[in-house]
């Protein structure tokens, strides 16, 4: 089978993506249900990681590098997270990811991230480890040293180990405040789903409208 099923229902294609099998619903869905570090920590989620470096990326530039920052790990929703010490045997999937993030970011209305913006956002991504390291990997030897240990962690990150609902609306909602409330290019296509009784869910992004607005 070439393709994967979706939290939605969506097929999609991971080795050769479209937009219109993108949804933002999918993605804050497969983010607050994995782990970093490979499970091997306190649970501690993408989602939450993601948040975390779009919140310090606000505070230190603007809302178009926190939403970059937002969505750079968005691929592994639909691809595994191949851990650094392996990813080098598999040389065709950082192709593959890119490719996926490109067609997320087209699917979503996000601008192509600059070389600049990437390094930005890369560098504060591997500082970012020594704040979770701390935080949700309590049996962590100090005598092993990371790769990152010769930088600075990320002023002013707090870390709260989010259950999956916390971070799928923490995601979601960071989105939303990030792109003013109305995804750039975002058709509507409401879903015919009933949501609090009153509202309805738009399967692009997440958004909720009264069902009197529509």
């Amino acid at each position: 089978m070439s393709w994967i099923s979706t939290w939605t229902g969506r097929q999609v294609y991971p080795l050769d993506p479209k937009p219109d099998q993108i949804c933002l619903v999918d993605i804050a869905h497969g983010l607050s249900n994995k782990c970093r570090y490979n499970g091997q920590s306190r649970f501690y989620t993408v989602a939450e990681h993601c948040v975390h470096l779009a919140d310090w990326c606000l505070k230190h530039g603007d809302k178009r590098l926190a939403l970059y920052a937002l969505l750079h790990d968005a691929a592994e929703a639909y691809l595994p997270d191949v851990t650094a010490p392996i990813k080098p045997l598999f040389k065709k999937f950082e192709g593959c990811e890119d490719k996926m993030l490109a067609v997320i970011f087209e699917a979503l209305g996000v601008p192509t991230i600059g070389k600049f913006n990437a390094s930005i956002i890369k560098s504060a991504d591997k500082r970012i480890c020594l704040n979770e390291r701390d935080a949700v990997l309590p049996n962590h030897r100090p005598e092993i040293r990371w790769p990152v240990d010769d930088l600075d962690p990320l002023d002013g990150v707090e870390i709260f180990c989010w259950p999956p609902d916390e971070a799928y609306d923490n995601f979601m909602e960071c989105f939303k405040e990030l792109t003013e409330d109305e995804p750039k290019g975002c058709k509507h296509p409401w879903h015919e789903q009933e949501v609090d009784g009153d509202k309805l869910l738009c399967r692009s992004c997440g958004m909720r409208r009264d069902i009197e607005e529509i």
